[in-house]
């Protein structure tokens, strides 16, 4: 398991392989250690240092309170 998985609930990550499996995730773009996309509908951003997830933004209702969503984890 790679240390930013951790930050996730078992069924969030298997939602999350679902979206990337079904080419869910487009226009990603890299800037330095930020990694910004689109999932589904949604705007998602992480930024990972050594291995581990140290920002992750996404405009799906779920994360608005900063809770770890399937959209983060089909960018990742």
């Amino acid at each position: 398991m790679f240390s930013w998985e951790r930050y996730f609930k078992s069924w969030i990550l298997e939602r999350g392989l679902d979206y990337y499996h079904n080419d869910m995730v487009s226009d990603v773009i890299i800037e330095d250690d930020k990694v910004f996309a689109a999932v589904y509908r949604y705007e998602v951003m992480v930024r990972i240092n050594d291995g581990k997830l140290k920002q992750r933004r996404c405009t799906c209702p779920y994360a608005k309170e900063g809770t770890a969503c399937k959209h983060m984890a089909a960018l990742l």
